[in-house]
């Protein structure tokens, strides 16, 4: 519990911190009335890979394609597919590639850290039957306008360096009005904001992430600060009045991990705006997947009062970003 507290009270310093920095570079807090994103039925988790249950255990195995190819992301525009989501890492050369580990050692034949690898190097690792790691730029050029894309910046960095060429591939394809800018880290969206205000952003609160970030002064505080347009949560932490909460604020919802049919349908009636799956489609949905990880969480932490901050002695160079926790290279692929 020392721990856990510890943590949350660095996580509250570090938000306070970036409010100050951004305030201090010329970002402007608000809340711009926009046209809500159009309904997405179904998002393309990864492509969309297929993975499925063994027995009932939480082991997935990929069927057919692997996830975060084109390949994959293929056959997930071929039946019906609107919305890619994917996710970004950047190479040791400067590539923005689609990777959802910050280690290739799970989805392709090599090991080592993706930022640590030029991009050459990358693409000279397998990712599954003969497909390689695609960059960004490939998925523009494949699919163009004829899908949207959520598209979720997965580095730890306090302000990346990848976000104005992002914003830049994503204007110079002329697609800002079809494209969707995620990240866990609001500092990163309120960049973007401030780069490309036409483009929609989306905070993603899943996980062990989730539970700690989820308090009002630090949830309302970032979304409106950082002109947040919506919200990614586990869907096991929906319900149909906090849905409705949200979109009174203004906020689209996405639900991420429907992992069975039954999970897919309560989050259909609660009102959520868009699904993120592997499956291509609800028929291939099991019926019921047991999840340990679906059990009720504990309540957060009272986030501590904002008074008692020093945040004007915080220098944003002395808080140590990369030793946040890293939550994006699981062992299994359906914890986000």
């Amino acid at each position: 519990m020392r721990s856990r507290g510890r943590v949350v009270l660095f996580l509250v310093l570090l938000s306070l911190a970036g409010y100050v920095f951004v305030h201090a570079s010329g970002m402007v807090g608000r809340r711009t009335p926009r046209v809500p994103p159009p309904l997405v039925e179904m998002r393309a988790d990864r492509g969309a890979p297929d993975y499925r249950p063994s027995g009932d255990q939480l082991e997935f195995t990929m069927s057919g394609v692997f996830e975060n190819t084109l390949e994959a992301m293929e056959r997930a525009e071929a039946r019906g597919m609107t919305t890619l989501e994917l996710e970004l890492r950047r190479t040791k050369d400067g590539h923005l590639v689609i990777l959802h580990d910050a280690r290739v050692d799970r989805t392709t034949d090599g090991e080592g850290a993706a930022a640590e690898l030029t991009l050459e190097a990358l693409k000279g690792l397998e990712a599954g039957n003969g497909a390689r790691v695609p960059t960004l730029e490939e998925v523009f050029d494949r699919f163009g306008e004829r899908v949207h894309y959520q598209l979720e910046v997965m580095d730890q960095a306090y302000i990346q360096p990848h976000e104005a060429e992002l914003v830049g591939m994503i204007r110079r394809y002329g697609l800002n009005a079809q494209t969707v800018v995620a990240s866990r880290f609001p500092w990163v969206l309120g960049q973007v904001e401030k780069l490309n205000p036409a483009l929609r952003t989306e905070l993603v609160l899943t996980g062990e992430r989730a539970l700690l970030l989820s308090g009002p002064v630090l949830q309302q505080g970032w979304i409106d600060f950082y002109g947040i347009d919506g919200v990614q949560l586990s869907s096991a932490a929906i319900s149909s009045g906090q849905v409705a909460a949200l979109h009174d604020r203004g906020l689209y919802v996405a639900a991420a991990d429907a992992m069975d049919q039954k999970t897919a349908e309560v989050l259909r009636r609660a009102g959520v705006d868009s699904i993120s799956t592997f499956f291509t489609s609800l028929e291939e949905i099991p019926p019921e997947v047991p999840r340990h990880y679906e059990l009720p969480l504990p309540p957060p932490p009272p986030a501590p009062p904002v008074e008692s901050l020093p945040v004007e002695s915080l220098p944003v160079e002395s808080l140590p970003v990369e030793s946040l926790p890293d939550e994006s290279s699981p062992s299994d692929p359906t914890k986000q």
